[in-house]
């Protein structure tokens, strides 16, 4: 029951980070889009 409860707490964990890198991911591309949008639009 004990490793269960583990394997269940460590994938969620695992779940996590990703979520946040893949968001991490995400809004440095958005920002790296909008500088290049301000530069061009000049």
């Amino acid at each position: 029951m004990f490793d269960s409860e583990y394997e269940v707490s460590v994938s969620r964990s695992i779940s996590m980070n990703k979520m946040k890198l893949n968001h991490g991911i995400y809004a440095q591309l958005t920002y790296i889009h909008s500088i290049l949008h301000y530069l061009l639009d000049r």
